[in-house]
């Protein structure tokens, strides 16, 4: 029975002795004064110990490692019996091992010392920090793009945005808590709601697949638009599972509204020519009135034509905003100078005002000219306008008036001239007046600030009428 069990624990040495050998992960048996009692071949290849070192301290061993709480760390696992875990790097090398230190229990469940691990991790360190470093400048990249651009988890919870989408998004979006998308409102393109759960980043993750330029309109909080264009796309791991998704938003705001202004000044150009057709006819027709010569007519028609032509050279440098009054009038009276004033502050005319004023300012010197104060040497012309206040309603007041010139006196017929200073200006709730003073002719007339200003003017596409000369 002896013999029995001394084989039976020759058996269990020579177990024990080849699972220390035979085991990859460096180990060491520490007593409780700290002194070796075994190891695993492994642990020589890190640390230089050998067969004949059971019985000395660790603590020569240890002063290898980054590490100085090894005493301390063994009180607290023979204390506590639990296992404690460190990572610990050698000296002067970039090596580092995740060390494991349990207790070393007897078969009556007595601690006698402890048990250490040394795992390297060398490599997962590297890789781990490859890692971050390969996700920083990823991070960075996508922050240094000026399109918007997020990322979410599968669920489609916020993981990540970069400045620009908190830009145009106009609020800080809320990582872990939004979903699907980063905007405060999302609405399709005509004007409708669009869900969260149903925006572009939804549907990709919900199908699995890349949704390219789907164009949409994102609110701020402030109440401002964004029209974008969309580009969501999913992410996967090694295994091809869908574990978040990325998209992009470029800002097309400025592209629409060049659409939309390229729309309408193709509309504006229509009707614009529309118009000036329709001037140049009536301005041909009234022209060629009986009583006057081809040379006489050839003249008036070139003279109106060619101020018409001024006006459209004037709206064509604002893009048919609008012009100047002062601007228009000092051109008509170019020939003038010297003996016209001119008081008013800066006004903008509407494109209709303006083609309208400028027939008129050529019609008033011409008549100056022919008949009034630009007749004689000593003959003046004033222009003032303003604008007023009536009935809670402001309004625009215009006034010519001629001084030192031959006396006036009213003509017996009404021409043309008379026609087109009266018509010419759409949009008056009052007809111009025409006062022939025996002094000097005075024009004037008093309309509502809309139907002359260009700030306050509405679209010509949208009502704005031709200035159709009478016949």
């Amino acid at each position: 029975e002896l013999n029995s069990k001394n084989d039976l624990l020759i058996r269990l040495n020579s177990d024990m002795q080849n699972l220390l050998e035979s085991t990859q992960i460096a180990t060491v048996f520490l007593d409780d004064e700290l002194r070796i009692k075994h190891f695993t071949p492994a642990l020589m290849q890190l640390f230089p110990v050998r067969d004949s070192d059971h019985g000395r301290s660790i603590a020569d061993i240890v002063s290898l490692l980054d590490y100085c709480s090894l005493q301390s760390d063994v009180e607290k696992v023979r204390t506590s019996g639990t296992v404690l875990e460190r990572d610990v790097m050698l000296k002067d090398s970039d090596r580092s091992f995740a060390m494991r230190i349990r207790p070393y229990r007897t078969v009556s469940k007595d601690i006698e010392g402890v048990v250490v691990t040394f795992v390297d991790i060398t490599e997962r360190n590297r890789t781990e920090v490859a890692l971050r470093e390969s996700e920083r400048r990823y991070r960075e990249m996508i922050d240094a793009l000026p399109a918007a651009v997020y990322t979410t988890d599968a669920e489609g919870r916020l993981t990540h945005f970069n400045p620009a989408a908190a830009e145009l998004s106009g609020r800080t979006p809320q990582l872990g808590t939004d979903r699907w998308c980063i905007s405060w409102k999302l609405y399709h393109t005509d004007g409708t709601a669009m869900p969260p759960s149903e925006c572009p980043m939804a549907a990709a993750l919900k199908d699995g697949r890349a949704i390219q330029g789907l164009e949409a309109i994102a609110e701020r909080p402030d109440g401002k638009r964004i029209w974008c264009t969309t580009y969501p796309s999913v992410l996967r791991d090694a295994e091809g599972r869908i574990v978040g998704g990325i998209n992009m938003l470029v800002d097309i705001t400025a592209r629409k509204a060049a659409e939309a202004r390229q729309a309408f000044l193709s509309r504006e150009l229509e009707h614009r020519t529309q118009n000036l057709l329709a001037v140049i006819g009536s301005i041909a027709k009234r022209s060629l009135e009986k009583g006057r010569t081809l040379d006489e007519a050839r003249e008036v028609f070139t003279g109106r034509l060619q101020i018409l032509s001024h006006a459209n050279e004037m709206l064509t440098a604002t893009s048919w905003q609008g012009a100047s009054l002062r601007d228009l009038a000092q051109r008509g009276l170019a020939a003038f100078s010297g003996r016209y004033s001119i008081e008013g502050e800066p006004f903008m005319l509407n494109p209709d005002a303006t083609q309208g004023f400028a027939l008129v300012i050529h019609e008033l010197c011409t008549n100056a000219s022919k008949y009034g104060a630009f007749s004689v040497p000593d003959g003046q012309v004033s222009l003032r306008w303003s604008i007023k206040t009536a009935e809670g309603k402001p309004r625009f007041v215009f006034r010519w008036q001629e001084n030192g010139g031959p006396p006036v006196s009213k003509p017996t017929r009404t021409s043309f001239g008379s026609r087109l200073l009266q018509d010419s200006i759409k949009g008056l709730d009052h007809p111009a007046k025409i006062d022939y003073a025996r002094d000097g002719l005075v024009y004037s007339l008093d309309a509502p600030l809309a139907a002359m200003s260009a700030d306050e003017h509405a679209s010509p596409t949208s009502g704005g009428e031709a200035t159709v000369l009478p016949t």
